[in-house]
């Protein structure tokens, strides 16, 4: 009986790597991603950390960052390589990428916990987001947390289309979408990682960026921050 559960966890591990290496082969085409979909899950899980979540919550988590854009798989090259100057119709195409990246994971029922996450990372805490349309606390926690890693590794790595920002910019940038794209609870939480653990976000902080760090901590708290209701169902 042992010998069989080893041999079923043995072969979940190898079909999860599968599974996320079609993702890292996506990314690999483009030098401006390749590496996006992993650092996304390290910023995630660090956040799930502080937040004590359990440990099958931080490999949900994990697994969600990793797999969130496996949808584009079903996009074509060309439109991937324009990101940031699509037209209006071919931006309608890229954002079917959540809906095709749940189908993918599922009919694989060890992915079930993380087909929310990868279907609503691209939904905004005011109901401005897609493809639901789901706002504030009816966004899966997980959900939540990946919308705000995904964008924050985007500013910090830059793209093809636009330079990485500096480190106060994103600061700003995300004071500045707390309560309307981002749950503010979250980026509260991602600033006081930020500023206890900058290594988990590759950065090295000066001391006008711990300042700022410090001066936008303190103006998170006007905001009001909510405490999170839902897990990832």
């Amino acid at each position: 009986l042992h010998k069989a559960f080893s041999y079923d966890e043995k072969m979940l591990q190898n079909l999860r790597q599968m599974v996320e290496g079609f993702t890292l082969a996506l990314e690999a085409k483009d030098e401006s991603t390749h590496g996006h979909s992993v650092r996304v899950a390290r910023f995630a899980k660090a956040l799930a950390e502080e937040m004590k979540l359990s440990e099958t919550d931080l490999e949900t988590i994990y697994h969600g960052g990793l797999l969130h854009d496996i949808g584009k798989i079903g996009m074509h090259d060309d439109i991937l390589e324009r990101l940031g100057i699509l037209s209006r119709k071919e931006m309608d195409i890229v954002k079917l990428h959540p809906v095709i990246g749940a189908r993918i994971a599922k009919p694989l029922n060890f992915l079930n916990d993380v087909v929310p996450l990868i279907l609503h990372h691209h939904e905004r805490f005011n109901g401005s987001g897609y493809p639901d349309g789901l706002k504030g606390m009816a966004i899966p926690l997980g959900a939540r947390i990946l919308t705000l890693c995904d964008a924050v590794e985007t500013m910090l790595a830059g793209r093809t289309y636009f330079a990485k920002m500096k480190l106060e910019d994103v600061i700003v940038n995300l004071h500045q979408e707390a309560g309307s794209h981002f749950d503010p609870a979250i980026v509260d939480l991602l600033f006081q990682v930020l500023e206890a653990r900058p290594e988990v976000f590759e950065v090295q902080i000066n001391e006008a960026e711990r300042n700022c760090l410090a001066s936008y901590r303190q103006k998170m708290k006007t905001i009001g921050t909510a405490t999170p209701q839902q897990m990832f169902i």
